[in-house]
């Protein structure tokens, strides 16, 4: 429970010191003293961000002490780190000046986030937004939850659906990872087998071209001893002929003239010579084109190999290198492919634990349902709401698995519908209930709920709205009535609600030297009466007094000259 806060230096709160009582607990005042910034100063203690300015030479503080029983020092482990030793828990939120906002919980400082995890695990506050909150369907949820006894059983359905939304983004990255491995895995493949069939060897090339280089010497020599074969024969046997002629002409001198026998020697000579060369000349060319190895094979072989090196911009060293590369990163991808694949098995066990949980869910909230729903009826009965019919959607539990049902904590969306009127049809809440409807169907669920909340404190900021007086004594019997549970504290407007009140504070401000003040104060007695008098309004203050005085008997309470309840 919160017993204590201290608020100095707020806007027009210069010191205001509050104490609690453990039941309930009402603030009034007329309008504009200062109830809402009581309420804004709870809300820092809860983690909100200060948003008014603070005089350069003064700091804002505003201090809250927590009394803890042994569950709430165990809620609040999981936030500090440790179960608190104390069985007391002081929250501070200063800020000095334009400096920052700084909060502290069991004397060490915490973050502004931190200080909401634990307000979350003490305070619930129900204020005007509540109420909103109360038509938007996605809310319905976790008060079914509550009552149900399956938030449990929807933090796991929901921990599944995240699993499930991850696994499908994961799906769609891999579709997109996929494709690139497949582009990549073509490419690899097609060169890998484009070099294998290559049969490339280490230093293949460079006998290749000395076997090149030789066949082309080879062949030159060959060609050039065929064409002068050829040019010697085409001539030759004329030349031949010739020489024999000119030999045998000089020979037959050579008894008179033995000079002209030796030139007949040397053209005999040169004819056989010629000869000679002929048959040399064809040898030499039959000789050098007979090779070991198809030239054109070579050739071939050749134009493989550097149109490779080209395409792929490297030597045959390299090439062998990027075959080994190429053949271990398609094992690796192929290995990452066949991974992707087992997304789909996961997401399927995702989908199933799903349908498995939904079932679940919607059996047991479906079950619960009805009996919230009894139990609303007969609280808006008591409620002046006696022909409203309450009805919970406990949400789908289909037989197959529907993406487009899947909420986050259910399949379809739970939620709850209002017949305010015999012969209407159930509808939304936000189309079947008026304000002041709704101010009784959020009282109705919050005693429902009251034995479900472990929150040790709940506060309501202006819960009368949109309901008159007649009803203000019903709720400040269900307000009341929920004090028995935890603590309660309401901010109102109502005399009938406030004459409930365990404790009842009054807000009050006045106007020195400019300044304008605020103060509170526990009144009692004949100061409670004189309040309750004027929140009755009327210009028979004897009259306001004594409708006070009965108000006061009606709830309970004492009348003036008894201590009132405290």
């Amino acid at each position: 429970m919160l017993e204590e806060i201290l608020v100095e230096n707020l806007l027009i709160i210069d010191r205001l010191a509050v104490e609690l009582h453990a039941g309930f607990n009402v603030i009034s005042g007329e309008t504009g003293v200062g109830k809402s910034l009581l309420l804004s100063s709870v809300g820092l203690l809860l983690g909100a961000k200060i948003e008014v300015e603070v005089a350069d030479d003064r700091e804002m503080r505003v201090e809250g002490r927590f009394r803890l029983d042994a569950r709430d020092r165990r809620a609040l482990a999981d936030v500090l780190g440790r179960e608190p030793e104390e069985d007391e828990l002081v929250v501070r939120v200063v800020k000095k000046g334009k400096g920052p906002q700084r909060c502290y919980a069991d004397g060490g400082m915490i973050s502004r986030r931190e200080l909401a995890a634990i307000g979350s695990r003490l305070v619930d506050v129900h204020g005007q937004r509540d109420m909103q909150k109360l038509l938007d369907r996605r809310e319905h949820a976790a008060v079914l939850d509550l009552f149900a006894d399956t938030t449990a059983l929807a933090d796991e359905f929901a921990a599944e659906v995240e699993a499930w939304r991850a696994a499908r983004r994961q799906l769609q990255d891999r579709l997109e990872a996929e494709r690139r491995l497949v582009d990549r895995l073509d490419l690899l493949r097609f060169q890998r087998d484009e070099l294998e069939a290559a049969k490339l060897q280490p230093d293949e090339k460079e006998g290749l071209e000395a076997r090149h280089r030789k066949f082309q010497v080879a062949r030159r020599a060959a060609e050039a001893a065929g064409q002068g074969a050829a040019a010697l024969e085409e001539e030759g046997e004329g030349v031949i002929d010739r020489l024999n002629l000119v030999g045998k002409e000089l020979g037959r001198l050579a008894d008179r003239d033995p000079e002209l026998g030796i030139l007949s020697e040397r053209a005999y000579e040169l004819a056989d010579g010629v000869g000679e060369l002929v048959r040399e000349l064809q040898d030499a060319a039959e000789e050098r084109g007979r090779l070991d190895e198809d030239p054109a094979a070579l050739a071939e072989r050749l134009d493989l190999l550097n149109g490779l090196e080209r395409k792929y911009r490297r030597d045959l060293a390299g090439l062998l290198v990027h075959l080994d590369e190429a053949r271990a990163e398609i094992e690796r991808l192929e290995a990452e492919l066949d991974g992707l694949g087992a997304l789909d098995s996961r997401i399927a066990a995702h989908e199933a634990r799903l349908l498995k949980l939904g079932a679940e869910l919607a059996d047991r909230r479906g079950k619960a349902g009805k009996r919230l729903a009894r139990a609303v009826e007969a609280e808006l009965a008591e409620l002046k709401m006696p022909h409203a019919r309450f009805r919970v959607d406990p949400g789908l539990a289909p037989e197959r698995f529907e993406a487009s049902a899947l909420q986050a904590r259910a399949f379809g969306d739970p939620g709850f519908e209002l017949r305010s009127n015999p012969g209407s049809p159930f509808a939304a809440l936000e189309d079947a209930a008026s304000g002041g409807e709704l101010s009784r169907v959020l009282l109705a669920l919050k005693s429902v709920l009251a034995d479900k909340h472990n929150l040790p404190l709940m506060i309501f900021d202006e819960i009368e709205t949109g309901v008159g007086p007649r009803l203000g004594l019903l709720l400040g019997r269900k307000l009341k009535a929920l004090s028995g549970h935890r603590q309660v504290l309401c901010i109102t407007h109502l005399p009938q609600i406030a004459a409930h009140a365990d404790r009842h504070l009054k807000i009050d401000k006045e106007v020195k030297k400019g300044q304008t003040r605020a103060s509170v104060a526990e009144i009692r007695d004949e100061d409670r009466l004189a309040e309750l008098a004027v929140m009755l309004g009327g210009g028979d203050l004897e009259l306001a007094r004594a409708q006070a005085r009965k108000l006061l008997e009606e709830a309970g309470g004492a009348t003036v000259g008894v201590e009132g309840a405290s």
